[in-house]
């Protein structure tokens, strides 16, 4: 329905589809502009319009990039900027251009809540763990941070946690660990086992005797001793009361 409504001729676009409108504006410029438009005024993009970006991606590409890059407008809320980030990054997916992998990490840091653009953000960079040069440094000066927020350190130790048996990643996790409140337990004790530190099982247990703990959290822990251990662990409390 929408790909036909799409295809049809429109009397207010001088008897032309909306794809042959996209079409017809055949401007890099307009084309952008529209595409921060819609995303300014909460509607939803076209795909004809995104079709057009990416058939133009060699002039479209830096426009994106400055985008990356930008500050917050005053025009849009951070909901709007989120977005406008968010499908900047699909576009140069969709182009299989070259991601500003520095920038990302920047941007990651200062998440404060895991929504769609912090998702694009990992999965952009969860991609080059292995293949971008001093991806593993720049990702542990990023953790090392005392700007990053909460949310966003963490995030950047979910990519860390990628790289197996590092000692240095190890020792950073841990004290991760020391610091943790009892909600955030079972994240850093996955985190540990990815990095197959030797002690998380001693760890796990440890932290199932938590006083703040809750049965969910604490079923969580249990899970990651029987996911390394292949057995049943016991019940060591009741939740019941």
């Amino acid at each position: 329905l929408y790909k036909r409504w799409m295809e049809t001729p429109k009397k207010w676009l001088e008897n032309r589809s909306p794809i042959e409108h996209f079409k017809r504006l055949n401007n890099v410029a307009a084309y952008m502009t529209l595409f921060i438009e819609y995303i300014k005024h909460d509607l939803t993009i076209p795909e004809p319009l995104l079709d057009c970006i990416v058939e133009k991606k060699d002039q479209a590409y830096p426009t994106l990039l400055n985008i990356l890059y930008a500050k917050q407008p005053d025009d849009m809320d951070k909901d709007q900027f989120d977005y406008l980030l968010t499908c900047s990054i699909d576009l140069i997916n969709e182009m299989e251009f070259e991601h500003p992998y520095i920038r990302y990490i920047q941007i990651l840091s200062q998440v404060e809540e895991y929504h769609d653009l912090a998702d694009a953000l990992f999965e952009s960079l969860k991609h080059v763990l292995f293949t971008e040069k001093n991806m593993r440094e720049l990702l542990i000066t990023a953790y090392k941070d005392p700007s990053d927020k909460s949310m966003g350190r963490d995030c950047i130790l979910d990519l860390l946690s990628y790289y197996e048996c590092d000692p240095e990643i190890i020792e950073l996790t841990l004290q991760r660990y020391a610091e943790a409140i009892p909600e955030d337990l079972p994240f850093v004790l996955t985190k540990l086992a990815e990095l197959q530190y030797e002690g998380v099982i001693d760890l796990c247990r440890e932290a199932m005797k938590h006083p703040g703990l809750n049965y969910v959290d604490y079923s969580g822990i249990k899970y990651i001793i029987e996911s390394i251990t292949g057995e049943p662990e016991p019940e060591t409390r009741n939740f019941e009361a």
